[in-house]
């Protein structure tokens, strides 16, 4: 059975080229990478991010792109209509917000954190601190995981926390198949990110014969590939596509001469 290729990178972990959060934008061999996946791969090129789906949609002058923000709960299309997965959050998320928000005040009042509302999670941006504050402030939200029923990741210049024990992330795989009417058992997909947060999204692609592209000096999960940058990123995607395309020509040649035999 021929399986579908798609494609699929997280903003800030593999495309923004290690800027600041708020500085951040698309590479620019990225940005050649995702057009020239666009024209080999139209509507099988997509681009997610925690951030607000307006706040990525801002920053990816790509177009033909499905775009998924809030790690994959709204989605632009490349139509330009939209669609929303309601089904994973509901009053637990509520709760949770309750408990948390209190706690996070405090840390702004006392740390100066600058925090990041996302409705379902929050990313305490510390580039700004020091480190001792740094691991204070992950040593802290640590011990929110009880409390509130979250789960906390670390990133390199920020501390996120999910105010569901669902990762939202894992489901970015099936949301996107769900997108394009595809079954994932039929799909070949290909993914890069930076963080923890990608861990088992990471996991599942694996599970189904992809490929995963890990942006930094250490490897998130056995058998995926480590690239140091989203320059390196790119031209590896370049390279990928070029030996798939390589390989597709040879079977095409042989096919051709045994059928002139």
């Amino acid at each position: 059975m021929k399986q579908e290729k798609l494609w699929l990178f997280d903003f800030d972990g593999a495309l923004a080229g290690g800027r600041k959060y708020h500085a951040a934008r698309l590479d620019p061999d990225c940005r050649d990478m995702l057009i020239m996946l666009i024209e080999k791969f139209p509507g099988r090129v997509a681009v997610v991010s925690s951030r607000s789906l307006n706040d990525l949609a801002c920053r990816i002058p790509a177009p033909g792109l499905f775009l998924g923000g809030t790690s994959g709960l709204a989605w632009l299309l490349p139509g330009g209509g939209k669609r929303i997965f309601h089904s994973i959050v509901g009053k637990p998320l509520y709760k949770a917000r309750a408990a948390l928000l209190p706690r996070i005040k405090e840390l702004e009042l006392n740390c100066g954190v600058d925090t990041e509302d996302r409705l379902w999670a929050f990313t305490l941006h510390v580039p700004h601190l020091s480190r001792e504050i740094q691991k204070y402030i992950f040593n802290t939200a640590q011990t929110w995981r009880s409390v509130c029923s979250c789960e906390v990741f670390q990133g390199p210049e920020s501390v996120k926390i999910h105010l569901l024990r669902e990762n939202i992330k894992d489901a970015v795989f099936s949301h996107f198949c769900s997108l394009l009417g595809l079954d994932p058992d039929a799909v070949l997909m290909t993914y890069a990110g930076g963080d923890e947060n990608d861990i088992p999204l990471m996991r599942r692609i694996l599970q189904h014969n992809g490929y995963v592209y890990t942006i930094g000096d250490t490897p998130l999960v056995p058998g995926g590939h480590l690239v140091k940058n989203s320059s390196l990123l790119a031209h590896e995607i370049f390279r990928l596509c070029e030996s798939a395309g390589s390989a597709a020509a040879d079977i095409a040649e042989q096919r051709s001469c045994h059928g002139s035999i």
